[in-house]
Formats: C-alpha cells, structure tokens, sequence
C-alpha cells in the first residue's frame, strides 16, 4: 500500500512511502526509482520534502527524522519523542521548520481524557522545539501551511475541527467547526482561502481571514481515481 506521496515542485519527481521504512523517489519521466531513503528499524508514519527537493523529513513512532534527499544521509540529529507518538510531519514553504502532530499521554491543558494530542514546531538548523500548542481532542490528520508561512491550519479526522494557527507565536487565531471527521485541508495559492475534505467525501472552502464557510458540500468525490 502507498500511505503517502509527494511531488516535486518541478514534477520531474515523486515521492512515495508505504507500510514499511522506506522513502523513494522516482523519476516522473522514466517510472524508476532513483534513490530510497531508509529509516532502519522504525516504520514511516508520514514524511514531507523541501520545496528545492533537498530535504526529506520523516515521521517513525517516536521520533523525526531529516535526509539529504540527494544523498539520503541524515541532515540532522533525530529529533527523539520519548513519551509521545509522531503520527505527522509538514516543512514549512522555507523549509525552517517542522510542523508534527504528536499523541502523548500527558497534557497539562487537559480538560477530558482525550486531550493528549498537540502540535509541535521544531526549529531545523537548531534542532530546538519552539512551540508546543495544545488544542484536538483526537489525532492530527492533516496540516497546511501558507506560503508566507505566517499561518497553519490543522484537521482532525474525529474531533471535527479545522483550527488555524499563527505559526511564528503558537497562538490559536480561530476554529471552523466542520462536524464531520476532516481528512485533508490545503491553502489556496495566496492564502485567502482554506480548502477542506471530509470522510463522506465532501470538499467546503473556508475564508481565511474570517473563518465563515464561502462554499460547503462540494461533491461527494469519488473514494477512488
């Protein structure tokens, strides 16, 4: 099974990562594969590359991971979550930061029993953990960031919410209650508008700066292409 694909900003290549350790890229022209990168013993969650295709960033069980996308040797020191399960992983446009989604045990914020959920902003040329915001009640499954970088969406299938972030302080700016499980969101080219998709199948766009449903219900989409 193919869990997760990315594609180059040039569409010469493709990145694709399935059930197992390892991260490949293909050349789109050819159908070969050109070069894999291997987590070892720990399966890939999720992964994400660079806008120049330079970087690879990986998401194991406990940890993140970041590779030379040309050689495959690793950019950085592991980024290691001892107590927490990294389930997703999203570069930001310039490729400074990590966004991750983590499930962990202990929430200080804590209101009910299904709050061990949070996003983590890591720093990548200092390897320091910048933020830590709380916020979903269930795991994150999806992020989007603006391509100015000043902001970030995140989903979460169960809990029903899409909740945009202000990415350089951590701060919650608002949340669209989408009440369905939300599978996938993506920003528009200029960052206006957030596009989001749910389990049933539904495409609604959201207004950015006021977080009002412009279009809702698109669809259903077909479950496969």
């Amino acid at each position: 099974a193919v869990k997760t694909l990315a594609w180059s900003s040039n569409g010469r290549q493709l990145f694709t990562a399935g059930e197992g350790y390892t991260i490949r890229k293909w050349a789109t022209k050819t159908g070969e594969a050109s070069l894999d990168v291997y987590s070892h013993f720990h399966r890939i969650q999720s992964f994400d590359i660079s806008h120049d295709c330079s970087l690879v960033v990986g998401s194991t069980e406990h940890a993140v991971h970041l590779w030379d996308a040309n050689t495959t040797e690793i950019f950085a020191i592991p980024m290691e979550r001892k107590h927490a399960f990294t389930r997703m992983v999203k570069l930001t446009p310039d490729a400074s930061r990590i966004l991750v989604g983590a499930s962990s045990q202990y929430n200080p914020e804590a209101t009910d029993h299904n709050s061990g959920y949070s996003i983590e902003v890591w720093d990548i040329k200092s390897g320091r953990l910048i933020h830590t915001i709380w916020g979903h009640t269930h795991p994150i499954s999806a992020f989007s960031v603006s391509q100015d970088g000043s902001r970030f969406a995140s989903a979460s299938a169960k809990d029903g919410y899409v909740r945009l972030w202000d990415a350089y302080i951590g701060a919650l700016v608002r949340s669209m209650d989408h009440e369905s499980d939300v599978l996938s969101a993506a920003f528009s080219s200029d960052g206006s508008h957030i596009a989001t998709g749910t389990l049933e199948g539904y495409i609604r766009i959201w207004d950015r700066a006021t977080g009002k449903l412009v279009l809702g219900e698109v669809g259903p989409c077909p479950s496969m292409i």
